[in-house]
């Protein structure tokens, strides 16, 4: 971050770290967890203005502000879309949310865009020719 002052207006971070949390005694695990690492990231992190978090797979309604850094988070899978609307002033370096939003997403709202469907279905395609290759076989 100390390479970025001057040449850049703020600082924003996407992160996606932390281990799968156990949520039972079976020893199932959920990547869902608390927003506890990304608090923590925030307060190590001097010079960061904004930190868009995953892995906790929770939305964060409005942003959390830690320090001078500000957390967000939309939920996991795509469910939502998240906005922010800042004011920034560049002196003295500062800047406030105007709004923040989180936008559920359903399937049957939305149309595919042709150009990006086209590269998923390309992809998928050659995902299955390795995903049904048979590895290995057993008498059981």
């Amino acid at each position: 971050i100390d390479e970025l002052k001057g040449k850049v207006d703020l600082t924003v971070a996407l992160i996606h770290e932390g281990t799968p949390a156990r949520q039972s005694s079976m020893g199932n695990t959920d990547v869902r967890r608390a927003l506890d690492k990304d608090i923590q990231t925030a307060s190590q992190v001097k010079g960061l203005d904004i930190l868009i978090t995953g892995h906790a797979h929770v939305g964060t309604p409005e942003p959390i502000k830690v320090g001078n850094t500000l957390i967000l988070s939309t939920d996991s899978g795509g469910i939502d879309v998240g906005k922010l609307v800042l004011d920034y002033q560049e002196k003295p370096h500062q800047f406030t949310v105007k709004n923040f939003e989180l936008k559920t997403i359903f399937a049957d709202e939305w149309k595919p865009d042709p150009q990006t469907k086209q590269v998923i279905d390309g992809w998928n395609k050659k995902l299955d020719k390795v995903v049904q290759q048979t590895v290995a076989q057993s008498p059981v």
